[in-house]
């Protein structure tokens, strides 16, 4: 499926750079296919901390033999992206075959060799190197539609693409919305709709998406709708707010043991945004909301929310680019406030902070430096892992190179 688009990319051609707005297709511009490569290599190291709270709600909870596994898995769990790895080995193709047609595909080989299932919903299988596949076609200027595999139109979060981005992880927030399959790479068909086409200060999107509403689910429709609105009323300041909802619960069919279960709830979740530039000087921030629609169940054993229902988030983050000659400095602070569990104040609580320096050793090498401090609550469970497992403190340090072809 993939060898065919890059056949055909490579025969119509390759332009050395990358279209990177979204803005509708410029009807008097002439067809290109555009070639992007990009390779990410890092070393992470992880300190994680068990405080004695931890250790004595695992020691309650099971016999002491199982405790003491259960203390270990909970350190192993927090180190699982620690070593040399390759985090991104990304090809990026994009053709515009007729002048209000445009096309891209995205692929990423790191994860045929990662161990961490990814933070993109495809499918539940870490081996699934396809991140985008989205054809565009734009009938009049103000108007784009969009169908294919490409990033759900919600949080701030979707705007900051990888290769730009200051820090080495997005946050918990981003993947707490990512496990909720609120955001992230799915199947779906999008409008976006500028009414003042010449300008662009308004966009309005809206979509509907798979969502996990495949196989024999009893509800029919798309298992999310998405919308996001975006405006630029001064050039300094770009505001967002976004909304996605899951209209109806899913199942989910377990086939060795022939079992069926409610695989996520219904619910939703909102969000504001905003962006403030100046220069080199960049702020940004966004606060979300929403409800916890990942679901327990007995068998086989998928115990992540517990007697969670909403959550809420609110991150902020400065970044300011320093020139120096043929080079860039670009140090970045983010902070981060994650509720998992809003009706209880005991539980669910995460503290994230993160500091970065990036040296931009020229347009396609970056080298970066990145420290986070991540603090919870204890017995915070931890969504990504299957049983019982619990987050708990760590302190990361991470160096990585980027080279862009």
């Amino acid at each position: 499926m993939i060898a065919l688009p890059l056949l055909v990319a490579a025969v119509a051609g390759a332009a050395p750079s990358r279209q990177t707005d979204a803005a509708p297709a410029d009807r008097s511009e002439a067809a290109v296919s555009i070639v992007r490569a990009l390779l990410q290599v890092r070393y992470r190291q992880t300190a994680v901390a068990v405080v004695p709270r931890l250790t004595e709600l695992v020691q309650d909870q099971f016999p002491a033999a199982v405790a003491a596994d259960t203390l270990r898995t909970i350190r192993d769990t927090r180190r699982v992206g620690d070593g040399l790895s390759l985090r991104r080995a990304w090809l990026e193709l994009e053709a515009k075959p007729l002048e209000y047609l445009h096309g891209e595909l995205r692929v990423d080989f790191a994860r045929l060799f990662s161990q961490e299932s990814g933070d993109h919903h495809v499918t539940d299988d870490h081996h699934q190197v396809l991140e985008a596949f989205v054809g565009e076609l734009t009938p009049r200027l103000e108007l784009t539609l969009s169908v294919g595999l490409f990033e759900v139109p919600f949080s701030l979060f979707e705007l900051l693409h990888d290769p730009e981005f200051e820090l080495a992880e997005k946050g918990p927030s981003h993947e707490l919305l990512e496990h909720l399959r609120f955001t992230g790479s799915e199947v779906g068909a999008m409008a976006r709709f500028v009414p003042l086409a010449r300008e662009e200060w308004l966009e309005l999107y809206a979509g509907v998406f798979d969502g996990g509403a495949t196989d024999a689910q009893t509800f029919r429709g798309p298992g999310l709708v998405a919308g996001r609105i975006l405006g630029q009323p001064v050039p300094a300041l770009r505001l967002g707010a976004g909304l996605v909802w899951r209209p109806e619960a899913l199942d989910a069919w377990f086939e060795d043991y022939r079992f069926r279960y409610q695989a996520s709830d219904e619910g939703a979740a909102y969000g504001v945004d905003a962006t403030f530039s100046v220069g080199d000087f960049s702020l940004r921030a966004e606060w979300l909301a929403g409800d916890r629609t990942d679901n327990d169940v007995e068998f086989p054993f998928l115990v992540r929310r517990g007697e969670a229902r909403r959550f809420m988030a609110f991150w902020g983050m400065a970044r300011f680019r320093i020139p120096l000659g043929g080079m860039a400095l670009t140090p970045a602070l983010r902070g981060e406030l994650l509720d998992t569990d809003r009706e209880h104040g005991d539980v669910g609580g995460i503290v994230h902070l993160s500091a970065g320096l990036n040296l931009d050793l020229s347009e396609r090498w970056r080298l970066m430096w990145d420290l986070s401090q991540h603090y919870v609550q204890p017995g915070t469970r931890n969504w990504e892992f299957d049983i019982v497992r619990y987050d708990t403190d760590a302190t990361s340090g991470t160096l990585q190179l980027q080279l862009e072809l």
